[in-house]
């Protein structure tokens, strides 16, 4: 029996082709093929198949599947060594012959040709990698792609095709080949996505040694332009390096043909290893089959050492042995705000049984019923907890959510409630389980560790909470669910809790209360644009869609409610739909759903008999549908969920009809279509939106949509291009503006007590002849909070008690102008949102924020880069790109160091960024900066001293010795002192020296000389 998976999926039995069934089922051979001899989950399978939203049948779906599949391979197998699909926990094991994979032997092929390549034999490398190479026939599971299928491991799948054909032109190239690979090089290049900078530029030197030097530069100008448009790079060094040969005729270009067993002087790059972050197992995992099923670890992704490393030799070089190199390994540490599951299970096996095999089965179940629900919502199953029948399950890593204890309760709930309905039943009958599980929300100490290639591995998370909510399960009842005093407050809008802490769900409670006591301020042009663009769209009766982008807090569901009290009392009357995009968990139409349900009046009490009868009647009264009505119905019926889920094929399918019915809606009345949170909706409805857009005409239907900027990292040219698309952007509100929430806020709860003038301040009061109930602390709060309306009611209801401030792990020492304020303390909500928007960022550009925030205020490209050993011109671009994501300000004056200088929009971004650093992190970063400052920037005291008196700190809280440190510090102080003093700047003088002596003890003998000098300078001053 033969599999090939390097084009369209294909089995093949005594010269003939198996028939595979549908697309799910041949996702599921295709996905257990490209994990050919190891176990893969059974979530993972589910996810394969219907990505973050499957049905609640999915896994009996599943196992459907994987059984018509074992009986079609028993069916056909012939011989001992005949391919087996067994069960293997958590999962499923695909047991083949290695020769029987066509994949395998691609593997195998390139892994020779890549070692006869380094021992010299360049003809004998070629003839092989040539070999592998004509095993494809076209993308791998090109059938499966079809339909939309974009599994990571389908792209390490290409990532190796990739490698081989760059490891067999180079072969080629020495060998002096050239003119016969131009067209291969020519196809690779056109399909690489994203572009391969060393197929072009082994395509730029074919092409050069062909005589065609122009075509050569136009292929290094098109790769520049895709770099530059598409990330904002360039191209590296060797191909810069190679551009300059082309231009220069260098003659090195022109190698002569070599011959076999020419002596090798450059490496061939053959990586026969997939890339990075991949799931294709390492080679000696998937060569033969074991003889027994076994539960094994997810394979270790592997990649090239030199995946990520500036690639300067010469490309098209002979190739030669090499060196071995070890991989690289960076382990990345940092402090979140974590929400965590400790899952205990109660198993009793029917009477009598006590096959360690059956129990095996009942925690393979349980593992992946937890893993589904957990995943679900966006939270993380820990692997080596899986042992016994415990689990502990975590939200917020890597990544924060706003909502993270909310989902952890709710993953807790779904989780109880699927046990309790009855695990699958073993042999012998169905087991008693019952899950004891507890909740914690805290600060967490989060190290990733690559797990053999760059990126993130599993998590190691430590923290006293784990600790403390260990002891708490042990006293939770089977059956039950108890969360921490933070989860319980942070989810109190959204779960009732008994007096013994059980939550049940309930609506979130309304905080109009609070938020509208703060008068929706700056917000008028706005309101103009949309009431202009919603009269346009009735008098011209056309679409229009209206995108409300802004920051969370900024206000977009506030204006929206404002707006739409308008309509309400408005002329025309206008028909008004809402839906909202829930987020992880969900099913990706929910708000198009929630939309038709409220159309047609369908309530959550209604049967499904009663919920048809309405469906009908509101289709059938609908103007223009009466040739398509039973189309229309079926496609409504699987929208609101009475049908099985479909593929996401299949969902598109249903497009056109449900447009249909929006347009019938909007016919007979001006209609009204919002759509919030858009920036958290899945891909197929952010398609539905743009076809309805599009392609709607002749009826009056306004689309409103609010999301954050998080939509055009997804959809870079979203309302771009469209008919009648607009994009407003609310940006944060003025001094003024934020004065008069805060004051309005303030007023209410009595906070700043004792009306008086606004004194001096960065921002006088907006009302200069109405007294103020205005505070030194109200205005503190003004420059915290950037803004953001939002900030400010969390603020007060933080005072108010209703939410809890950030720990004192997670929030950084406010400064001592606040200290003795308990109103300026970081609310939890607050921290959660920033952090979570800081989340969003790539790596790098995460690094150089926090690097920022442990420089200062203002910060340059220079220093940003010595504290994280990075290029200056790379910091700078990361800046630039930070900058248009509102996260910092460029400051328009002049800078000291002749580069652009920038500032944190927020206080509070920077005070974020910076708590999310471990401690020893912190501490070894200022001391950086400090003796960065004292060689290149001595006329600014504050940033010296500031990041000497830090280092000192956070040494003496680490329980560091101090003492040569304080005395470096001093004679650092008292140098910088005597520069500045000498260029004139007598103040900075000052400051260096009064510093200088609260280092030095009373009885030291160099005090009263240092006590002179600061006194002439200040005399001087």
């Amino acid at each position: 029996m033969h599999f090939k998976v390097l084009g369209a999926l294909e089995v093949e039995a005594v010269g003939s082709p198996l028939p595979l069934g549908g697309f799910n089922q041949r996702a599921v051979l295709g996905l257990l093929l490209l994990h050919a001899n190891n176990t893969v989950a059974a979530s993972r399978l589910i996810k394969g198949l219907w990505g973050d939203t499957p049905p609640a049948t999915a896994r009996k779906m599943l196992q459907n599947y994987v059984s018509r599949l074992r009986s079609l391979l028993a069916a056909s197998a012939q011989g001992e060594r005949a391919p087996v699909l067994l069960t293997s926990p958590p999962g499923y094991l695909l047991r083949v012959p290695a020769e029987s994979v066509d994949l395998i032997r691609f593997e195998r092929l390139v892994e020779r040709g890549n070692a006869e390549a380094h021992s010299g034999g360049t003809e004998a490398a070629a003839r092989t990698l040539r070999e592998a190479l004509a095993l494809w026939r076209g993308h791998a599971l090109a059938d499966l792609v079809e339909f939309g299928i974009e599994w990571p491991e389908l792209s390490a799948v290409q990532n190796l095709r990739f490698a081989a054909i760059e490891a067999y032109v180079d072969a080629e190239l020495s060998l002096g080949r050239h003119q016969a690979v131009l067209d291969e090089l020519e196809r690779a290049v056109a399909d690489a996505l994203p572009p391969r900078e060393r197929l072009c530029g082994q395509l730029m030197l074919a092409l050069y040694r062909s005589g065609r030097q122009a075509d050569a530069l136009t292929v290094y100008r098109r790769l520049r332009e895709t770099l530059a448009d598409q990330l904002g790079l360039d191209p590296g060094r060797a191909l810069q390096q190679l551009e300059r040969q082309i231009l220069d005729h260098d003659p090195s270009l022109m190698l002569p043909a070599a011959t076999e067993g020419v002596q090798a002087t450059h490496p061939a790059r053959v990586a026969a290893v997939p890339a990075a972050g991949t799931a294709i197992p390492a080679r000696q995992d998937r060569g033969e089959p074991p003889a027994h099923p076994v539960h094994q670890p997810p394979p270790v992704p592997v990649v090239s050492p030199e995946a990520d490393q500036p690639d300067t030799e010469p490309i098209g070089a002979p190739p030669a042995p090499r060196k071995e190199q070890a991989p690289t390994v960076s382990v990345r540490t940092e402090r979140k705000r974590v929400s965590v599951l400790h899952i205990r299970t109660r198993i009793e096996l029917p009477l009598g049984t006590d096959d360690p095999e059956d129990m095996a089965e009942v925690l393979s179940n349980l593992d992946g019923l937890i893993r589904s629900e957990v995943e679900l919502l966006g939270g993380l199953v820990q692997n080596f907890w899986a042992v016994g029948s415990a689990w502990l399950a975590l939200f917020g890593v890597p990544s924060t959510g706003e909502d993270d204890p909310e989902l952890a309760v709710r993953a807790a709930l779904a989780i109880r409630d699927r046990i309790a309905t009855g695990p699958s039943p073993t042999r012998c009958g169905p087991p008693q389980v019952a899950a004891q599980i507890a909740i914690a929300t805290g600060d967490a100490l989060v190290t990733y560790r690559p797990t053999g290639g760059v990126g993130d591995g599993s998590p190691d998370v430590q923290g006293s909470m784990l600790n403390t909510n260990l002891r708490v399960i042990d006293e939770v009842p089977p059956g039950a669910i108890r969360v921490c005093d933070v989860t319980r407050q942070a989810t109190a809008d959204v779960f009732h809790y008994s007096p013994q802490g059980e939550p049940t769900p309930r609506n979130p409670a309304p905080r109009a209360h609070l938020s509208g006591l703060a008068p929706l301020v700056e917000r008028d042009r706005e309101m103009d644009i949309l009431g202009n663009l919603l009269a346009d769209t009735h008098r011209r009766r056309q679409p229009n869609l209206m995108t409300l982008l802004g920051e969370a807090g900024i206000g977009k569901t506030r204006l929206v409610a404002e707006w739409l009290a308008t309509l309400r009392q408005g002329v025309p009357p206008a028909r008004l739909l809402t839906g909202t995009s829930p987020g992880p968990g969900t099913e990706p139409m929910a708000p198009l759903r929630a939309i038709a349900r409220s159309f047609a009046g369908i309530t959550e009490t209604d049967s499904r008999t009663v919920a048809e009868r309405k469906l009908q009647v509101a289709v059938h009264g609908l103007p223009q549908t009466s040739g398509s009505t039973a189309w229309l119905l079926s496609h409504l019926r699987t929208l609101l969920g009475w049908s099985e889920p479909p593929m996401p094929t299949a969902i598109r399918h249903s497009f056109p009809a449900w447009r249909l019915f929006l347009e019938a809606v909007a016919v007979e009345q001006l209609t009204v279509v919002v759509l919030e949170d858009l920036h958290r909706a899945d891909d197929l409805l952010l398609d539905f939106v743009e076809e309805l857009a599009n392609q709607t005409t002749g009826v009056p239907l306004s689309i409103l949509a609010t999301a954050r900027p998080e939509l055009l990292q997804r959809r870079p040219f979203w309302g771009g291009g469209m008919r009648n698309a607009t994009v407003i952007t609310l940006t944060p509100l003025s001094a003024t503006g934020t004065w008069h929430v805060l004051e309005s806020l303030a007023l209410h709860h009595g906070i700043c007590a004792g009306a008086q003038q606004p004194g001096p301040g960065p921002v006088p009061g907006p009302d200069r002849g109405r007294e103020a109930a205005v505070s030194a602390q109200c205005r503190a709060l003004l420059r915290r909070i950037g803004g953001n309306p939002l900030f400010a009611t969390e603020y007060f209801r933080m005072h108010r008690g209703e939410i809890p401030a950030a720990s004192a792990g997670s929030a950084p020492p406010v400064s001592q102008e606040y200290s003795a304020n308990k109103l300026l303390e970081l609310p939890q909500s607050v921290y959660n949102t920033i952090a979570a928007q800081l989340d969003t960022l790539p790596a790098v550009e995460k690094a150089v924020l926090q690097d920022a925030a442990v420089f200062g205020d203002v910060v340059w490209p220079r220093p940003v880069a010595a504290l994280g050993n990075r290029d200056a011109q790379e910091v700078a671009r990361r800046l630039e790109q930070l900058e248009r994501r509102d996260l910092v300000d460029r400051v328009h004056s002049a800078s000291v160091l002749g580069q652009n200088e920038y500032a944190f929009r927020s206080i509070l971004i920077r005070d974020v960024a910076y708590s999310q650093l471990p401690r020893s992190v912190r501490l070894d970063k200022h001391h950086q900066a400090a003796r960065w400052v004292e060689h290149r920037l001595p006329e600014h005291p504050h940033l010296l001293i500031h990041h000497y008196w830090q280092t000192i700190s956070l040494s003496r809280d680490a329980g560091r010795p101090i003492e040569a440190l304080t005395r470096h510090a001093r004679t650092a102080f008292v140098i910088a002192a005597e520069r500045t003093s000498m260029k004139g700047h007598q103040h900075a003088a000052s400051r260096y020296y009064q510093a200088a002596l609260e280092l030095c003890p009373p009885n030291d003998p160099g005090r009263a000389q240092l006590l002179r000098r600061y006194r002439d300078v200040v005399h001087v001053n």
